[in-house]
């Protein structure tokens, strides 16, 4: 008894890997469309309660990103605040140089020439 070709394991097989990544890239595509989309949307319409969201998201995921465990000394924490607040102070500095509008750089006194 022979299967027919249809039916036979290795009939569709050098297909099936190609046809399921092919799937997987245009779900993933079309689910960072989406995304683009969505966040775009939601950042033009509550800018400040997205950005927090985010840096929250940000935030949150660095307890699992940072490889902390037992063996971290104080110094590798005073690594990570120092690279942390150097970062901070960078985003501060380029978004108050791009619109002139950061509430810290204005609280601090910053002067920068609004670029467009």
């Amino acid at each position: 008894m022979s299967a027919s070709p249809r039916t036979s394991p290795a009939a569709g097989a050098p297909h099936r890997p190609v046809r399921l990544f092919a799937t997987g890239l245009a779900v993933g595509v079309a689910g960072l469309a989406v995304f683009a989309r969505l966040l775009d949307w939601l950042l033009a319409a509550h800018r400040e309660f997205t950005v927090a969201a985010l840096v929250g998201v940000m935030a949150g995921s660095l307890r699992r990103l940072w490889p902390l465990d037992a063996h971290t000394t104080i110094g590798d924490a005073v690594i990570l605040a120092a690279v942390a607040g150097a970062g901070f102070a960078a985003l501060t500095l380029f978004d108050h140089w791009r619109t002139g509008a950061n509430p810290l750089a204005r609280a601090l006194g910053l002067r920068v020439a609004v670029r467009g």
